[in-house]
């Protein structure tokens, strides 16, 4: 017969594992959930701010087409200037696959490059839009007459008498580097997620293997809600059969979609090594608490043994003496706060996670965060760079004349100049109010100064917000070790001072004497 010992360590024993595999499964749901979900929202965020970008890229073209449009009339029925206009257009921008200029009756009048299009009248889709719409125009994607799939970003052109003469416009060759690419870029994470972009008649015109651009996408179901205007998450099988959680974001001004899509098995693979860990993680809290089941065991069975032979020697002896019999309990509680403490610390790394922003809200450039960063960064790695300090000349008149709205588009127009100029080379930061800092890695002070005269220069001759002539004057130096960084800061402010002091619309440099001693 199983004594009372047996069947107390056999309840433990089941209890305990039920318990286990409870909670291990609940664990498994739990953080599977919790990955889903996770995972859903890092992909909304991430297609939410490329659709930010993105918009933001076609005001940028827009903007940059609207500023060249003002100089092309007066020099339309010259060829080669215009040729001129649309090739430096073409390299300033750094948005375009090539630039067209078209008449008021659709009849190209230059390109840049040449594609073999001019004296041809066109009647594509963006052209025929263009025309029409006489207004700042992104189309929608199109076969061109080149075989191309493209976009047609343009802006119209009025003469002096407001007469319609055509428009000027960019493109973006979507079958090819573009522009696109470069926003949307590659995933930020490697773990398979990809960005597609889908347009209002259900083709893919973004997605990482080029192959599938143009392709339609209509029985995506993804693609039909994009149709639809509506944003949102959701799981989904795609045209290849593929399972995927995915985000995606409705884009007004373009009816486009972008979806950041992650594969369904990348998520949920991770949570079984997870379970697993979790459970040799127990595995020594089990062994330790059966120990402890044992002892309880003993102590509470031992006692009613004592007083079973107790009762038997009554019986047979007639033994009267009682003995001591002390009596406990004992109750564990196990798991529950493993899975509290992993479900804390995964929130904790969540909470933790923050974007620190770098950016300018008015002018889009970087700002003094980034300075600090960036310098902290060079100084501990020994970095050489250079430095402009560009200060807008009577900036305080452009405010007290035209008021701080048209001050503010100053500072817009002069930060695009600044981007156009020196963005590929260096890093153009706004320190504030008309004061600009530009930091250049890896550019001496020779290649520094020609840099800021030809940015002075440019400013000089291009129109501007006012209408009237505007002038910058800029300070220049090269940091050297032998010089702390405020100290740099302070001689190229002086350089600036100097510029100032002479004229204005001047490059001044400051050379370090102990460097040059």
């Amino acid at each position: 017969m199983k004594t009372l010992r047996f069947w107390i360590l056999l309840l433990i024993s089941v209890t305990m594992a039920c318990m286990l595999g409870i909670g291990l499964f609940s664990a498994y749901y739990v953080i599977k959930n919790n990955l889903i979900k996770d995972s859903q929202t890092v992909n909304k965020e991430y297609s939410e701010k490329l659709a930010y970008d993105t918009e933001k890229l076609f005001d940028n073209m827009l903007s940059t087409l609207t500023v060249f449009s003002k100089q092309i009339p007066d020099t339309m029925n010259d060829p080669i200037l215009v040729e001129e206009h649309l090739k430096r257009l073409l390299v300033s921008g750094n948005h375009f696959n090539s630039i067209s200029l078209v008449n008021s009756d659709g009849i190209v009048v230059a390109t840049s490059p040449d594609v073999g299009i001019t004296g041809t009248k066109l009647k594509s889709i963006g052209t025929l839009e263009a025309l029409s719409n006489r207004a700042p125009t992104v189309s929608s994607p199109y076969i061109a007459s080149t075989g191309r799939l493209i976009i047609l970003v343009s802006v119209p052109l009025w003469n002096a008498d407001h007469k319609y003469l055509g428009f000027i416009a960019g493109t973006i060759y979507l079958q090819e580097e573009n522009t696109l690419q470069e926003v949307l870029g590659t995933h930020f994470s490697n773990n398979g997620s990809y960005i597609w972009v889908v347009d209002e008649k259900g083709r893919i015109i973004y997605h990482p293997s080029e192959e599938r651009v143009g392709d339609s996408v209509n029985e995506n179901p993804i693609t039909q809600k994009v149709l639809r205007g509506e944003s949102g998450s959701q799981r989904v099988t795609n045209t290849l059969d593929q399972d995927f959680l995915a985000s995606y974001t409705y884009l007004p001004t373009t009816r486009w979609g972008i979806v950041s899509q992650t594969p369904y098995e990348v998520v949920v693979n991770p949570i079984g090594g997870i379970v697993l860990r979790m459970f040799w993680l127990a595995i020594p809290f089990i062994l330790i608490t059966m120990g402890l089941a044992v002892y309880v065991a003993n102590k509470v069975v031992f006692p009613l043994r004592d007083l079973a032979r107790f009762s038997q020697q009554l019986r047979e002896h007639g033994l009267t003496t009682r003995p001591s019999i002390p009596t406990w309990y004992y109750e564990v509680k196990q798991l529950d706060d493993t899975i509290h403490a992993y479900a804390l610390e995964q929130k904790m790394k969540l909470d933790s996670f923050e974007e620190t922003s770098v950016t300018d809200a008015l002018t889009g450039l970087k700002n003094r965060r980034f300075m600090e960063n960036s310098k902290r960064k060079w100084l501990e790695e020994g970095q050489e760079f250079s430095g402009i300090l560009v200060d807008i000349d009577k900036f305080k008149l452009v405010n007290d004349t035209y008021g701080h709205q048209v001050g503010d588009e100053v500072l817009q127009f002069f930060s695009k100049l600044m981007e156009d100029t020196v963005a590929r080379e260096g890093f153009p930061i706004r320190m504030g109010g008309e004061e600009f800092l530009i930091l250049l890695p890896d550019i001496n002070l020779e290649k520094a100064t020609k840099m800021a005269e030809d940015l002075r220069h440019l400013v000089e001759v291009t129109v501007n917000p006012t209408g009237k002539p505007l002038s910058v004057s800029c300070g220049v130096g090269e940091y050297s070790e032998s010089e702390n960084y405020s100290d740099f800061l302070k001689r190229v402010d002086l350089a600036l001072y100097k510029a100032k002091s002479k004229g204005r619309n001047r490059v001044e440099q400051s050379i370090n004497k102990e460097t040059t001693t």
